[in-house]
């Protein structure tokens, strides 16, 4: 089975935020629709990248990986999954080979 097909076992919906003030000075987030239905693979962190994030206060639960590298997702980027939001907090590729890229998410707390 070849990465890409690995890497295309679910879907994902990722969207920039954008942090504002409404007219009351309040403070707005908006969201803006990066990719739709994106394939990935998404699966529970392993314990060593838990454990890397645990010594910054970052408590993440899932990392999702992707093998199209005209894809891009950035830190700070929402991506929705399962009916659940999730924070991006890590990036990290496969510089050596060129196979594919990972995000490592957070679940989001309204």
């Amino acid at each position: 089975m070849s990465i890409r097909s690995l890497c295309s076992r679910h879907t994902i919906d990722v969207y920039s935020l954008t942090q504002g003030k409404d007219s009351s000075g309040g403070n707005t987030v908006s969201t803006s629709a990066v990719y739709s239905s994106m394939p990935c693979n998404v699966q529970p962190a392993t314990s060593e990248v838990i454990t890397e994030y645990k010594q910054r206060d970052e408590k993440v639960t899932y990392s999702v990986f992707w093998a199209d590298f005209t894809k891009t997702i950035n830190i700070g980027h929402r991506v929705v999954y399962g009916g659940k939001n999730f924070l991006v907090v890590g990036l990290k590729e496969d510089t050596q080979k060129q196979k594919w890229k990972r995000a490592d998410l957070k679940i989001e707390h309204s």
